[in-house]
């Protein structure tokens, strides 16, 4: 999810982009961990905000870890001492919503002064095509999961190695809801609770609601992303912490409403940290009018658009990147081993784009004599200077010069749409329905697998009569 090859980066080197993350009291209880975060700051009225459906993936992979009996210690949840079984091979609404109360009371009786659950709304229509990818993907997979169910024992099914476990259940992200909800009711003065519902993405509504409370809050609360995204160091936010980064540790189970509070620990990752690390990232010049963190949107975006997203362009403008791709992992600027141009990693990738960009950014040129002319203007940007060297020369070269820049200026558009919210679309009364929203809007309906069975389900008796 986000930026291909940059969430491997960061995990490869974390001390290197980002810092240790600690909730809770690291010093009040005898853990195993606490003699590792002695470089670790400790947060305090921190406020945090959630991508919803990167939590839904989280919690089903943990169930997976759990059920399947991998690494149920350090399973990146808080403990549970109660987890109900399967349903069909897709994980329950119920233990949906069970390990998402679990996780969001752990944040709060851990310190958190409010936590904040932002779910998607109708996403960009470029990022259409990859959500069809992803729904085909999950029909295949329940579609094989339902053959093993039919064909399974008793034993198999108990053992619980039969699923799809990954597919999310048609009621999935309501049981995560409701878990937010339910939690908001019962809290007295343990914390804030709320669940807000985007009308685009998640990702860019967070960073708008991050940037409103800057401008309304006086206090210095920490304030905290939990996602996979790696989009968020795109966006001027203070950091987030990957889900997957996540431990927990408790002296008991954090189901239990009487439970002690939970040391969680992860890695923060944020853009200034990550631009100390390439600091040629930051561009030489950019627009007063802008300022330097807009110029380090810019650079961020066209490393995103550069190294591959989830967005689908129009056809000249992806296969104005793809060319543009393949011309940064051959250069020199890209900087990789031999070996690594002929097949390279999305990691390796990345690591080329960013060199790329940064040469380019780290040497842009002025504005020429303060004009105001648009094609002085863009001959003399870097972004310019980096589509001529990245589009192959030949024939029709100025065409795709001018395909590659259309098109990294589209993915920094997309971000900024994204991160902005219509006042007129914001005082709208949203119908919490994405599909509703889909239809009305595009004329057009998500259809998401089931998985079922029907017959005799024991196990021992005639398979013939269960069917998908």
């Amino acid at each position: 999810m986000g930026i291909k090859g940059l969430t491997s980066l960061l995990a490869d080197d974390p001390r290197r982009f980002g810092t240790r993350w600690i909730l809770g009291d690291s010093t009040s209880t005898n853990r195993r961990s606490s003699s590792n975060l002695s470089d670790a700051s400790t947060s305090t009225a921190t406020i945090i905000y959630i991508d919803g459906p990167a939590l839904l993936h989280h919690l089903l992979a943990a169930y997976s870890s759990i059920i399947n009996g991998y690494g149920k210690n350090d399973a990146p949840i808080p403990p549970i001492d109660y987890l109900p079984p399967s349903l069909f091979g897709q994980v329950s609404p119920e233990a949906v919503y069970i390990l998402a109360r679990a996780f969001l009371r752990s944040l709060l009786i851990s310190g958190a002064k409010e936590v904040h659950l932002c779910m998607d709304g109708l996403a960009s229509e470029h990022k259409t095509e990859i959500q069809l990818g992803r729904l085909a993907d999950a029909c295949r997979r329940a579609d094989l999961a339902a053959k093993r169910l039919r064909n399974s024992t008793s034993d198999s099914l108990s053992s619980g190695t039969i699923g799809a476990w990954d597919v999310p259940h048609l009621f999935a992200e309501r049981a995560l809801e409701e878990a937010a909800l339910d939690l908001m009711q019962s809290l007295n003065n343990d914390g804030q609770c709320c669940v807000h519902h985007a009308h685009g993405e998640a990702e860019g509504y967070i960073a708008h609601l991050i940037q409103n409370s800057r401008q309304t809050e006086e206090g210095g609360a920490d304030i905290i992303i939990l996602s996979n995204d790696s989009d968020f160091l795109v966006y001027d936010v203070p950091g987030f912490v990957p889900l997957h980064s996540l431990r927990f540790e408790s002296e008991g189970a954090c189901n239990d409403e009487t439970s002690a509070r939970c040391l969680i620990t992860g890695w923060k990752y944020c853009r200034p940290r990550f631009l100390a690390a390439f600091s040629n990232l930051t561009p030489k010049y950019f627009d007063a009018d802008e300022g330097e963190d807009i110029g380090s949107f810019a650079t961020m975006a066209a490393v995103s658009a550069l190294a591959g997203n989830d967005y689908s362009l129009p056809r000249r403008f992806a296969s104005a990147l793809c060319s543009a791709r393949s011309a940064i992992v051959q250069s020199d600027i890209g900087g990789l081993r031999r070996k690594e141009r002929n097949a390279p990693s999305a990691k390796a990738t990345a690591t080329a784009v960013i060199r790329f960009v940064g040469h380019f950014a780290s040497r842009g040129r002025k504005e020429e004599g303060g004009s105001r002319d648009k094609a002085i203007i863009r001959n003399s940007s870097w972004l310019w200077q980096l589509v001529i060297a990245a589009t192959n020369e030949g024939k029709g070269k100025n065409e795709r010069e001018g395909n590659l820049y259309e098109a990294l200026l589209l993915v920094r558009q997309i971000y900024e749409d994204d991160a902005t919210v219509d006042e007129c679309m914001n005082q709208l009364p949203s119908c919490k329905n994405v599909d509703l929203d889909r239809v009305l809007d595009r004329n057009s309906f998500f259809c998401r697998p089931v998985l079922e069975t029907f017959g005799n389900d024991s196990g021992g008796g005639d398979n013939s009569k269960k069917r998908r």
